[in-house]
């Protein structure tokens, strides 16, 4: 798994978000929450929607899925969308490959490679 730790300026996210429930097979609402977003902005640029998990390894989360903005235009903000802030701070940033169906795999893969780094 590839990842970088970055530390990130503030930034803010216009998306759908969602309190999760993770489980060794089920990253609850997580792939339903891309699919929203893929269909919301894919007159966009679909490889600019992003994803952000709090906390980040927890069995209960809150994700918020969608894309970065500099502006709120709020006659684009429809009905279900939500606007998140995130403060400056270290962020963990991966790459999913593959259907929406298949995060947790990824997510999965990620801890077990926090696991691994967090004993040597």
């Amino acid at each position: 798994m590839e990842f970088k730790e970055i530390i990130k300026v503030d930034f803010v996210i216009v998306g759908f978000s969602d309190a999760g429930k993770w489980t060794k097979d089920i990253a609850y609402p997580i792939p339903k929450l891309w699919e929203k977003a893929y269909l919301s902005f894919s007159n966009k640029n679909p490889k600019q929607i992003i994803g952000v998990c709090l906390p980040p390894r927890s069995d209960h989360y809150f994700y918020t899925c969608g894309i970065e903005i500099d502006a709120v235009l709020y006659s684009e903000i429809r009905e279900g969308m939500t606007i998140h802030t995130f403060p400056l701070q270290n962020y963990v940033v991966f790459k999913h490959t593959g259907p929406a169906t298949t995060i947790s795999n990824t997510y999965r893969e990620l801890w077990d490679t926090f696991d691994k780094k967090a004993t040597q």
